[in-house]
Formats: structure tokens, sequence, C-alpha cells
């Protein structure tokens, strides 16, 4: 059995005081914190690529054992390769943090995501309960509701 997502530096997630600093100069400052950020989230994603991609089947078992249909789920899970390109399958665990499973620099994969799954599940998920979603199973859950 494979453990969840994760990545080495969970500072990759966070801006740090130099990208503080940074925004207090508009244009260069700016382009310089933002190129930063995309560099730091490439770095992020490229970890968790190489975990998927370590990953060689759909983890059914681990879906009934958490109470969910695995058929429904993998056709959500499914969809969001389509959707984040940095995926390179959909074999997700119920554990897997959602934040990794949606990184991109300009904040907006939470969303596609969300759009994904409610297109496969036919149920939308509520925008104000998207950040409180720390796993992939909250996720899927509340797009079966």
């Amino acid at each position: 059995m494979s453990t969840p997502l994760a990545i080495s530096n969970p500072e990759l997630l966070r801006c740090d005081g130099l990208d503080r600093w940074l925004m207090w100069f508009p244009l260069i400052g700016w382009i310089i914190g933002a190129k930063r950020q995309v560099s730091r989230t490439n770095r992020a994603k490229a970890e968790v690529r190489e975990q998927l991609q370590q990953r060689h089947r759909f983890p059914s078992e681990a879906w009934s054992e958490a109470g969910f249909d695995p058929d429904r789920v993998e056709a959500a899970a499914k969809a969001l390769p389509s959707w984040l390109s940095y995926l390179p399958n959909h074999y997700f665990r119920p554990d897997d943090p959602i934040q990794l499973l949606t990184l991109d620099w300009e904040g907006m994969g939470l969303l596609e995501a969300s759009y994904a799954v409610s297109q496969v599940l036919g149920n939308r998920i509520d925008p104000k309960l998207i950040l409180n979603m720390p796993t992939f199973a909250d996720f899927v859950a509340a797009a079966l509701k």
C-alpha cells in the first residue's frame, strides 16, 4: 500500500519574507515574485508527479474501506489529469492532500478540479466548502452530496 502524497519541503507552498517584500515594488517586484512562485510550484509538482508515477493502479480497496464506491471515485479521479496536466495518472488515495493534487501558481487548480469532478459526478461542490477540504476523500464526498 502506498503512502499519501507529500512534498519534502512544505515551504514550497508558501510565500516567504522576500516575496512579501517584493510586493512593494510594482511591476519588477511582482514579476520577480511571480517567477519565484512558479519555480516553487513547479518543484512541488515534480515531487507529486514522481510519487504518482510510482503508483501502478487505482487503489480501489482503499476507497472501499473508506466507504466510497470505487467506480464512481475512479471516474471522478480520471477527470483531474485532463484539467491539471502535471498529473500523470488518476491513482489517488482517499488520504491524498487535495492541495497537492491541485497545485498551480495562480490558485485556480482547486476550482478547475471542482468543475471537472462536478461534470463527472453531476453535483456541484459548494465553493465555500472547497478550502476546508484537506483530502481527496473530503473533496469527493462533497461532490457526492
